[in-house]
């Protein structure tokens, strides 16, 4: 069984999955917090380690030093640490059982599940992910009707008894930052494990199940309301993706993140290994001016320095692939 710590009563978390080719991006995510969010916000920090290896020590005293005042809320947990049954997992679906799992480590009533991409780009507080007269994790409520993600949210529906048809007209976002309630997802891990939460992440990948629409299914099938589970203010965090990191691609994502009320901006790790100097150019200047390096020099090493890792990172993944054929 998992160790936990002791309960807090009213706190939050954050939680980040990691695996090798993310790692600086972790480091910048913990820089973000260091400028971004005040002491106070956030009780524990928790990064997952999905690595195949495990992250080295210099690599974890990296990510501590980055989070300066808040380091002392860190903690490193392995696939291992959080059950016997995904010790031996891998792969992307694995990463979504363990936003889910990572609850056994956690004390905090809520906790913020964020990807390695996403970072900190203003001053944030607790009533950004929490609503602070009722309560509720913000979440926006939206179609998944023409929605690319729609057969996976069908998929839930059927295997949990809804209906497919009806739930897909209005469902709760799928893409970090998401607020969890941790007894919930403690309930849903048993019950998904068959009263076992170390059979959950095997039950999980036989499912084919997507770890945030089954968050919310669950508790609709047990008589909750959408309402009931998010106050219906949205959580964005824009993103520049692989498919579309031209610079001004990047430009329009960058404005998007100053002219509205996100207190997150997300790089996937694809974009930032293909921007040309243009793309590079708008985003290390964005850095820059929101504090999180001294110049676009400084960012523009830090770009240098994420694809010398995450080459060497995706190289080798291609390699034990082709090994393994």
């Amino acid at each position: 069984m998992a160790r936990r710590m002791p309960e807090r009563s009213g706190s939050l978390s954050v939680v980040t999955v990691v695996f090798e080719a993310e790692v600086p991006l972790l480091e910048l995510q913990a820089r973000s917090i260091a400028r971004h969010v005040p002491d106070g916000v956030f009780d524990e920090i928790l990064v997952i380690d999905n690595s195949r290896r495990g992250l080295p020590e210099h690599a974890r005293r990296r990510i501590r030093d980055e989070l300066g005042d808040h380091a002392d809320r860190l903690a490193f947990a392995s696939r291992a640490d959080l059950g016997p049954t995904a010790a031996d997992a891998s792969g992307w679906r694995t990463q979504q059982s363990l936003k889910l799992m990572a609850a056994r480590r956690l004390a905090a009533d809520h906790y913020v599940v964020l990807d390695a991409k996403n970072h900190f780009i203003r001053s944030t507080t607790r009533t950004d992910f929490l609503d602070p007269v009722t309560g509720l994790p913000h979440g926006g409520l939206h179609s998944f009707v023409e929605h690319p993600l729609r057969p996976q949210l069908e998929l839930v529906a059927y295997g949990l008894g809804l209906d497919p048809a009806a739930t897909v007209e209005r469902f709760t976002a799928t893409v970090p930052p998401i607020v969890l309630d941790r007894r919930v997802v403690d309930d849903l891990v048993t019950d998904v494990g068959r009263g076992d939460a170390d059979r959950f992440p095997g039950e999980f990948e036989r499912s084919g199940y997507t770890e945030f629409f089954l968050y919310s299914a669950w508790q609709v099938a047990r008589g909750s309301t959408l309402d009931e589970l998010v106050s219906g203010q949205s959580l964005v965090s824009p993103t520049v993706w692989a498919g579309a990191c031209s610079a001004s691609d990047v430009r329009e994502v960058l404005e998007r993140a100053d002219a509205g009320p996100t207190t997150t901006l997300a790089i996937h790790r694809r974009a930032l290994a293909k921007l040309d100097h243009e793309a590079v150019d708008e985003l290390t200047a964005f850095w820059a001016a929101h504090g999180l390096f001294q110049s676009s020099a400084d960012a523009e090493r830090f770009i240098r320095r994420f694809r010398v890792v995450y080459l060497r990172a995706m190289g080798a993944r291609r390699l034990r692939e082709r090994l393994a054929r």
